[in-house]
């Protein structure tokens, strides 16, 4: 079993030997998921986020070479992109790649121009739309607890955008979201924990699977 990575370790040197391999080039650096969000297990991915200000083919090889050489290589994953290419992206899916990375060099913050209200609900309403989709196909086909989980997973990313919008603040931890949030998120929260702590069971599968369907749908209509 492999320990949980020491990042303030391991991002230095990572960060280091990227200037090294791609000089005057980089523009940043950053670190998602799990552990930007304190939030890692044994299991757990590192998602790095590297941006150059042009990424050609080569850079790809070169990258990857890199990665091999580095410790815990078989956890790494990640974004790589050219600056042209993220500024372009649609404003929806710029929201939580902003606010979910972690800097570790520069920084991301021209984004935030692309980032309105307008955007924020746009990925509220696309995520409330996938897991709608998603919740139906697996309560008539699929069937898979597994499959659950990680819609109630991916629900958390809904969740924090409705408080952004209603708060103005980004809540990266599960359990300081938790928190904070009021009804009928609070409630989808704790079926994602129930749906973590316990056994499968087809009465949880119903049950969890009618309360997220009753969720999206009703989000889908608000926004």
């Amino acid at each position: 079993m492999i320990d949980i990575i020491d990042v303030n370790q391991w991002m230095p040197l990572f960060c280091l030997r990227l200037q090294n391999l791609f000089p005057g080039r980089l523009r940043f650096i950053g670190l998602q998921g799990s552990y930007a969000r304190q939030e890692a297990t044994e299991t757990s991915d590192l998602d790095v986020v590297v941006i150059l200000e042009q990424l050609a083919p080569t850079d790809l090889l070169q990258y990857d070479a890199l990665l091999s050489e580095l410790p815990h290589r078989e956890k790494i994953c990640g974004f790589i992109s050219g600056w042209p290419e993220l500024r372009r992206w649609t404003a929806s899916d710029l929201f939580h790649f902003y606010y979910d990375t972690i800097p570790f060099y520069g920084n991301l913050d021209e984004l935030l121009n692309q980032i309105d209200v307008d955007a924020i609900q746009q990925t509220i309403l696309n995520g409330a739309c996938q897991l709608y989709h998603g919740c139906i196909h697996n309560f008539l086909h699929k069937k898979s607890f597994d499959l659950l989980q990680n819609l109630y997973k991916s629900a958390t990313f809904v969740i924090r955008a409705i408080h952004y919008l209603e708060f103005g603040e980004f809540v990266r931890k599960k359990a300081d979201l938790l928190a904070v949030v009021r009804e009928p998120e609070h409630k989808i929260l704790e079926m994602g924990q129930k749906l973590a702590d316990r056994p499968a069971s087809p009465t949880l599968f119903q049950s969890a699977s009618t309360e997220l369907f009753l969720w999206t749908q009703q989000r889908i209509n608000r926004f």
